[in-house]
């Protein structure tokens, strides 16, 4: 199920509410029932194309629903209503329903790492859409949405390189957009394997950008949490099948359930960008890790990064994550005879050095003249 809100700029604030009890657990020795979900002005769809302010609500094929712990059958078909079958229900209607493809009932789970097939088929559902509502006497429901929607509206002139991923994070990595959270009937509790970013991936091959940004199609969009980002600025980055990455920071805004934020990006690269990656104590000095180890440096980026290439040691790891904006720098588990105690990594863009270190695991007896502070996670 997937929704499109054409707002030209920002976030709308549109607050949902429900006064129900869940009731948890299986439900034995019930009847057969068929619920009917309508669409409507909550409902979220497949839908068509934007047309002015309004867009057509659709239900997708293959949306489920829970009521009572118990998953229904899929809707079989798409269109403006769909009916769910449930071959055990105890009880008569009103029934408390929940929308959720990811999780189970009220348990909702909005994962880091989602995933877009092609350029305007959205897939909020398989990325953690969540919804809510109550029937009427006769098993008819209009959801209302309790997660949040990033609408990423971007567009270039300039690349032709095809986009495989888009990522949200936030500065501030104590709030989390994605991970594991249940439902009270009003909000969601505290996340579990919470993160503060998301990435929404097109596949290896990627998607080809639009010429121009426009109000009647939805490029991508993301499921997030309803957070208060309002105090920290977001970082929006763009990675492409060649290496090649465009980066933005905007000021952060409180995200409201069934709200859709949308950003819209000109990709160009006529100003360039920066990546700088966080100095250490002494980097003029070869950096010693533990095997099994870790360590993790912040960076800034903006701008456009042409064809980030990343050399690592082998059997070292070097994770460059611009989006999440960290370099995670990680040795072998154990060492092996003949391994090279030290070992330099580099990371260049375009071909032109960015940032070099020198590493070494120690053995025992450590070097001669070399002190270590161990730097693991």
């Amino acid at each position: 199920m997937k929704r499109y809100l054409p707002f030209l700029c920002g976030l709308l604030l549109a607050a949902c509410s429900s006064e129900f009890e869940e009731e948890a657990g299986a439900v034995r020795g019930g009847r057969a029932v068929e619920l009917t979900g309508v669409s409507g002005s909550s409902t979220r769809t497949s839908a068509g194309a934007v047309d002015g302010a309004a867009i057509p609500f659709l239900w997708s094929a293959d949306d489920r629903i829970w009521v009572n712990g118990v998953q229904s059958s899929e809707a079989g078909t798409a269109g403006a209503a769909a009916s769910f079958g449930f071959s055990e229900l105890t009880g008569e209607a009103p029934y408390e329903v929940y929308y959720n493809m990811t999780g189970e009932g009220a348990r909702a789970v909005v994962p880091s790492r989602q995933n877009q097939a092609a350029a305007g088929e959205l897939q909020l559902g398989a990325n953690g859409d969540f919804g809510y509502a109550t029937t009427d006497a006769g098993g008819h429901f209009t959801l209302s949405h309790a997660t949040s929607y990033i609408w990423f509206d971007p567009w270039s002139q300039e690349v032709d390189a095809r986009l495989v991923s888009v990522s949200l994070a936030t500065a501030d990595r104590t709030i989390a957009l994605c991970g594991t959270r249940t439902f009270d009937g009003g909000g969601f509790g505290a996340a579990t394997g919470g993160e503060y970013a998301v990435t929404l991936s097109f596949g290896a091959e990627g998607v080809a950008l639009p010429a121009s940004g426009g109000d009647t199609r939805v490029f991508a969009a993301a499921v997030v949490y309803p957070v208060d980002c309002s105090a920290t600025e977001v970082h929006v980055t763009y990675t492409f099948a060649d290496g090649s990455v465009y980066t933005e920071t905007r000021p952060g805004r409180k995200l409201e359930a069934g709200a859709t934020y949308r950003l819209t990006s000109e990709i160009t690269k006529r100003a360039g960008g920066a990546l700088e990656i966080e100095a250490g104590e002494a980097d003029d000095e070869p950096v010693c890790l533990k095997y099994g180890g870790s360590e993790v440096r912040s960076l800034t980026a903006e701008g456009w990064i042409p064809q980030v290439r990343t050399t690592a040691p082998a059997r070292w790891t070097a994770d460059l994550d611009i989006a999440r904006r960290t370099l995670r720098v990680a040795p072998p588990a154990e060492y092996l005879e003949g391994q090279d105690l030290e070992n330099t990594l580099r990371i260049e863009s375009d071909g032109e050095p960015l940032f070099s270190q020198d590493y070494y695991c120690s053995i025992s007896p450590i070097p001669k003249g070399r002190s270590c502070s161990w730097r693991a996670t």
